[in-house]
C-alpha cells in the first residue's frame, strides 16, 4: 500500500513538474526545432551554399558514423524533393536560394523511409516548385 501511495505521489510530482513553464509565454520567443531548418532560417543566413548553413544552423546533422567495427565513416545521404541526390558533399556546392525547408532523420527514422544504408540519418531538402 506503502508503494502504491509513493507511486502516486511521485507520478503527481512529475506531471506538475512537465506542465510548469519555465519560459516566457510570449508568442515572440521561438522554440526551434533540432529537426527541421526553416526557411525563415535560411534567409537570415542569407547567400550561401547549404553546407555552410546547414554547418552553422544544426553541425550535429553533419556528424559521421563508423559502419560496423573497424568500418568506413558514414555521413548523412541526401535527399532533394524527395530523390536520392547523394552524399554530404553535394550539399558544398548547392545554393540555399529557393529551399524551403531542410529536415533531418535519424537513422531509424531514415532506414524505415527510404531502407537500408542510413547509418547517419538522411538530410531532406525541399526547394520551391515554379
Amino acid at each position: 500500500m506503502r508503494a502504491l501511495a509513493f507511486t502516486a505521489f511521485a507520478a503527481m510530482v512529475f506531471t506538475a513538474s512537465a506542465c510548469a513553464s519555465g519560459g516566457s509565454s510570449d508568442s515572440s520567443s521561438t522554440s526551434r526545432d533540432r529537426d527541421l531548418i526553416t526557411q525563415q532560417e535560411l534567409e537570415e543566413v542569407g547567400r550561401g551554399f547549404m553546407y555552410d548553413a546547414i554547418q552553422r544552423l544544426r553541425p550535429r546533422w553533419l556528424d559521421n558514423r563508423r559502419s560496423g567495427i573497424g568500418g568506413a565513416q558514414e555521413g548523412p545521404r541526401i535527399y532533394l524533393d524527395g530523390q536520392y541526390w547523394g552524399d554530404v558533399d553535394q550539399l558544398r556546392t548547392f545554393d540555399i536560394t529557393g529551399v524551403i525547408e531542410v529536415r533531418y532523420l535519424n537513422a531509424n527514422d531514415a532506414t524505415t523511409r527510404f531502407g537500408t544504408g542510413h547509418l547517419a540519418g538522411a538530410i531532406l531538402i525541399v526547394t520551391r516548385r515554379e
